[in-house]
């Protein structure tokens, strides 16, 4: 059903907990990829580890773990994110077999939030009508027939906005947010200390190059 990848430096605390909640639930439908960025030798049993020969970033790993990705829907996760594994599964098993989407991302209202979810609280898929800032980046399921392979020199940042324009502008399929679903942790623990990136000047000038090449 879903494979999830999560590019890490192992900085951040919470990806532990979401490989031991993966662990626990043992579902075969779901698979769990994590793009190893800093070439130690590790390793967790059921857990697909790619480890490149250097850390490449974040949006080549997300290239990576999706290509190599065995399910028909990808989970682009940040590693200082967590949730309930159980709810959030439940949810995806419950959506109807032919809907189409874009992307569903996290609901932006509860992104670092300092709780999760009961197992018995109530998800609801909405359509996303605010644009790239609702829940994007740090939470992203997106089937992999609409993953196109992010441009090499975009390596932190964009990768998202990139993802957002394919889908929303260029294919016009439509992307949701999942109300009420709750994200806990902090966010971009492994980028804070980044100061080198592309500019909007940079992003704004492949976009044209996106349009031409889906006509």
């Amino acid at each position: 059903m879903i494979s999830i990848v999560i590019p890490t430096l192992w900085k951040a605390e919470e990806i532990y907990d979401t490989i031991l909640s993966y662990q626990e639930f043992n579902d075969p439908n779901i698979e769990l990829i994590i793009i190893n960025n800093t070439q130690r030798d590790i390793h967790y049993d059921g857990v697909v580890m790619i480890t490149p020969s250097t850390n490449i970033g974040v949006n080549p790993a997300w290239n990576i773990g999706v290509n190599a990705a065995k399910y028909d829907w990808v989970l682009l996760l940040n590693d200082d994110i967590t949730f309930n594994f159980e709810l959030l599964v439940k949810f995806l098993k419950e959506l109807p077999k032919d809907l189409d989407f874009g992307a569903i991302v996290g609901d932006w209202r509860y992104i670092g939030s300092k709780e999760l979810n009961n197992k018995e609280d109530i998800l609801t898929l909405k359509q996303n009508e605010l644009g790239r800032f609702y829940g994007y980046g740090c939470f992203m399921i997106i089937p992999k027939k609409y993953y196109f392979n992010i441009p090499l020199e975009f390596k932190y940042f964009w990768g998202d906005d990139i993802l957002h324009l394919i889908s929303q502008d260029i294919l016009k399929v439509p992307i949701y947010y999942i109300d009420n679903f709750k994200l806990q942790g902090r966010i971009s623990v492994s980028s804070q200390e980044i100061t080198e990136e592309l500019t909007d000047e940079a992003f704004q000038q492949i976009v044209p190059k996106l349009f031409k090449y889906f006509q």
